[in-house]
């Protein structure tokens, strides 16, 4: 404890600066006071990164900022501010709370609001915030850099699914709040085909890649943990992915991952992107157990032909809506001073509230 204690203070005092540059035309100033976890804070740090934004942190001593400091490793275009800004015309705001900002003068205003769900309507100036492949790829592994280089992959496999699918994966807020078959409910039912191939040892890993092509559903045990450095070969050796809800929301990185690569979803949650996916266009959709088996054996019959048409689509799909970079510079570029971001946050009760919205 006294050791994560002693770096926090570390990384408080390496990543914090007096002051910002005022020659600086390329800062965002980032002031949140509703609390959000650090996952949902990266995504924006992230998607800033992408558009070759520095961020610059507004906090206030305490835990929450040792918190932040610690994770600024992953994020070299970020620092920490302790002190008010009041205007800057040179720089962007991106805040949870215009009121306190509304006489302040900046080159541009970026609200959040952490309410982002299927049932959000989006009017002109307002954008749904995309969601990010896993924070590790970005920072740790730089895979974002590498896209094209797993889009052009030799598929050894029509269906894959990968992860964890533990008994959490089936909860009320799935079930009830979203309306969604649960994670666990789906590979379960799948692990109960006798036709469904399941993976248990590293070794049986190794052969999806060395191996002939495997027409059928691969489930890798959920005891098997991929390494995140390991993670986008592997998901790049399948034509399908099953991109089953997530824990505490439906939407999981694996699903940004798949279409960054040309790995097409078979998915149950097409609506918590926006656009919403299409199925036989750029995914596979089902609602229910019977139409996921329905859907399999249409994946399972599909010739290449058609696959490469819905592998190219899923491709495209995430380079006009995903792409972070591309979408901040189209954020930036409305035509208003002021624009409105909805993100998602990766809580519990904040999915809850924006479903009952």
């Amino acid at each position: 404890m006294l050791r994560s204690l002693f770096q926090s203070l570390v990384s408080l005092f390496k990543y914090s600066v007096l002051n910002i540059d005022p020659e600086k035309t390329d800062a965002v100033i980032l002031d949140v006071h509703q609390p959000i976890v650090n996952r949902t804070l990266r995504m924006l740090l992230i998607s800033f990164q992408m558009a070759g934004l520095d961020v610059y942190i507004r906090v206030i001593p305490g835990r929450k900022a040792l918190s932040i400091a610690k994770m600024l490793r992953w994020h070299p275009n970020a620092r920490l501010i302790w002190v008010p800004v009041i205007s800057r015309q040179n720089a962007i705001l991106c805040t949870d709370n215009p009121d306190k900002y509304a006489k302040s003068v900046f080159l541009k205003k970026i609200y959040l609001h952490f309410d982002f769900s299927p049932v959000v309507k989006l009017s002109a100036g307002h954008y749904a915030f995309p969601y990010i492949m896993h924070p590790q790829l970005y920072g740790e592994y730089g895979e974002h850099n590498c896209l094209e280089k797993y889009r052009s992959s030799q598929r050894t496999l029509r269906i894959l699914f990968s992860g964890n699918y533990n008994k959490d994966y089936a909860n009320s807020c799935i079930n009830e709040v979203c309306g969604k078959v649960s994670r666990y409910e789906i590979i379960e039912h799948l692990r109960k085909n006798p036709e469904v191939k399941y993976i248990s040892s590293v070794d049986e890993v190794q052969n999806v890649f060395t191996g002939g092509y495997e027409n059928s559903v691969v489930l890798i045990d959920n005891r098997l943990r991929i390494n995140q450095a390991s993670w986008m070969k592997l998901l790049s050796s399948a034509d399908f992915f099953i991109c089953a809800p997530g824990l505490v929301m439906p939407i999981s990185h694996n699903m940004i991952e798949s279409l960054a690569i040309g790995t097409i979803p078979l998915t149950n949650y097409a609506e918590w992107l926006a656009p919403n996916l299409k199925n036989g266009k750029n995914a596979v959709l089902f609602s229910s157990l019977d139409e996921l088996d329905h859907s399999i054996n249409e994946i399972l019959q599909m010739n290449n032909d058609d696959v490469l048409q819905l592998r190219q689509q899923a491709i495209n799909y995430y380079s006009d809506n995903l792409s972070h970079g591309e979408f901040m510079k189209r954020v930036l570029d409305y035509s208003d001073n002021i624009v409105n971001l909805h993100v998602i946050n990766e809580d519990k009760k904040s999915v809850v509230a924006s479903m009952m919205n």
